[in-house]
């Protein structure tokens, strides 16, 4: 088991701040899932419901229209490259927040689930955290968990639980 914080996966995430995004892409095949790369190779995935704001205005939703290229979904997702990170983090609730100096601001907000709910859960994972440099994903999980694997290694290989302290 690997013993990670909400401090420490703060403080990994926040290595991203300074860094531009190269890579944002969401709508058309992918639905409303986003990759965003960030220009040290970090890279993020998103399978849950988010927003994105405009100097604290909502301007789009991961439910928006997701045509490919066209849709409301793509086009302001694609808005997040070329920008550079000013704020990065995690809540208590492990819902993702990223800053960009042009006032964007991307809000991921995992799905939250009844406890009854929770024994129906697979596994799967509303947001993950790539860092190819140290061969890691860290998979944030439907039912709260986080877990680790390696980005060498295919999916389908038994990930490892990390406890939060």
């Amino acid at each position: 088991m690997i013993y990670l914080d909400n401090m420490n996966f703060n403080t990994e995430l926040k290595k991203n701040i300074g860094c531009n995004i190269v890579y944002s892409s969401s709508g058309g095949g992918n639905c409303s899932i986003i990759l965003m790369e960030f220009d040290n190779g970090n890279h993020i995935m998103t399978y849950c419901y988010w927003e994105v704001q405009k100097d604290g205005k909502l301007i789009a939703t991961s439910e928006d229209d997701i045509t490919a290229v066209t849709g409301l979904v793509a086009r302001t997702i694609r808005l997040f490259e070329n920008q550079k990170v000013v704020d990065i983090e995690i809540d208590e609730g492990l819902n993702l927040f990223i800053e960009v100096e042009d006032g964007l601001t991307l809000l991921v907000f995992r799905d939250e689930y009844d406890h009854e709910d929770l024994e129906m859960l697979g596994d799967s994972q509303d947001w993950d955290y790539a860092v190819p440099s140290e061969d890691l994903v860290l998979y944030v999980m439907e039912d709260s968990t986080i877990k680790a694997g390696k980005c060498s290694s295919p999916r389908s290989d038994p990930l490892k639980l990390i406890k939060m302290d």
